[in-house]
């Protein structure tokens, strides 16, 4: 890979040991995003959930939540997903055990948003300074009240609020986006930027003249990331600098990832290796086997070509 002409040869930040887990509490979504990693734009791929008809799997989170409290574990970050976490029966018991866990340093709702303001100002109510509303913004799903909700929530007292932008490749999105990133800049909402990955039988074709146009607001975005670059040393890119460099092909390079996913029926494994975690130190450093590192929370992880 090359920035600028120059050969990268490390990536992530040194020695950043923290593990990220992203936590599927629940198998189900309101929404049919045609281009969603976890399969629920398609009836193809689509999860076929008993979740709501069994007990044993609503209150699995409540062994997580106690393994997370394991000394062992360390301090980690942790993003609720799903599906959709706020369908969860049990979210709000899950947010305050882990905002009262001493390992926890932040905990992300990554949400699409379909809850009423009224849900969300309940979270507020329960004056979690380590909890962070990440609606992922989907377009195909756009309405203006959906931004005036994010502003809203901008106002809270003790949650934060940082939208994920998914810019979808539809041009006919283009000037929602456009409309949303503008909102956001001149209402001092802090938000990322992301791109989309080609899934399951869903192929990404983004318009060049429309990815130029986001290019303003991509030095806006809260997330920087560390790249080791031949002769320039280490420089912090945006995703909209991974995206059009494409700076996502690790695969043989030394890594140490310390990313997780907890299923919803409560299995724990490493997102690229598939091993199960250890519960005493870190991870192994493994070579890369993924053709292509398309979380941002991975980029964090020290790399180094070999």
């Amino acid at each position: 890979m090359k920035y600028k002409g120059k050969e990268i040869i490390g990536a992530g930040l040194k020695g950043f040991s923290r593990k990220t887990f992203s936590w599927k509490i629940i198998n189900v979504c309101n929404q049919r995003c045609s281009y969603c990693y976890e399969g629920y734009g398609s009836k193809d791929t689509i999860p076929n959930s008993t979740f709501f008809k069994d007990n044993s799997q609503q209150n699995h989170y409540l062994n997580i939540l106690t393994i997370l409290k394991l000394k062992t574990i360390g301090t980690f970050e942790v993003d609720l997903i799903g599906g959709e976490p706020t369908l969860h029966p049990h979210l709000f018991n899950i947010i305050q055990d882990l905002t009262s866990n001493k390992n926890c340093y932040e905990i992300s709702l990554i949400t699409n948003l379909s809850k009423p303001l009224s849900y969300f100002k309940r979270l507020d109510d329960l004056k979690s300074e380590k909890l962070i509303i990440c609606p992922s913004l989907h377009f195909d799903y756009y309405s203006d009240e959906l931004i005036q909700k994010c502003i809203d929530i901008n106002n809270f007292e003790y949650i934060d609020i940082v939208p994920i932008v998914m810019i979808h490749d539809d041009i006919k999105h283009h000037s929602n986006i456009m409309k949303t990133l503008k909102t956001f800049k001149e209402n001092n909402v802090e938000f990322t930027i992301s791109f989309l990955s080609s899934v399951h039988k869903y192929v990404v074709d983004y318009n060049a003249d429309a990815i130029k146009d986001i290019e303003q607001f991509a030095s806006d975005s809260s997330s920087k990331f560390t790249f080791n670059v031949e002769g320039l040393g280490n420089v912090k890119l945006n995703s909209h600098d991974v995206h059009e460099n494409k700076l996502t092909k690790f695969k043989g390079w030394d890594c140490r990832p310390q990313r997780y996913i907890i299923e919803h029926n409560g299995g724990i494994v490493n997102a690229c290796t598939g091993k199960k975690m250890p519960f005493f130190g870190q991870c192994e450093k493994v070579t890369c086997p993924k053709s292509d590192c398309n979380c941002s929370v991975q980029w964090y992880y020290e790399k180094s070509k070999v």
